[in-house]
């Protein structure tokens, strides 16, 4: 008869490299914001750049999902 697999085997995540890139973009971002708050000097990018950005990001065929639009 097999053993049960322990409960920490259960639980056992593995994350892509994708995912970790994500998670320090967005750690980058977080950093920086919470700088230019420090600084009074937060300039965040109208909507309608945003928008433009990812419009023009899904009509590249190149890009992936680390691509930085900035």
């Amino acid at each position: 008869m097999k053993p049960a697999p322990s409960a920490a085997a259960d639980t056992t995540i593995v994350q892509s490299i994708e995912y970790n890139e994500a998670r320090a973009i967005s750690s980058a971002l977080v950093a920086d914001l919470d700088r230019s708050l420090i600084d009074n000097d937060l300039k965040l990018p109208s909507l309608p750049e945003v928008s433009l950005k990812i419009r023009n990001a899904f009509a590249n065929d190149d890009v992936s999902t680390s691509t930085s639009a900035c």
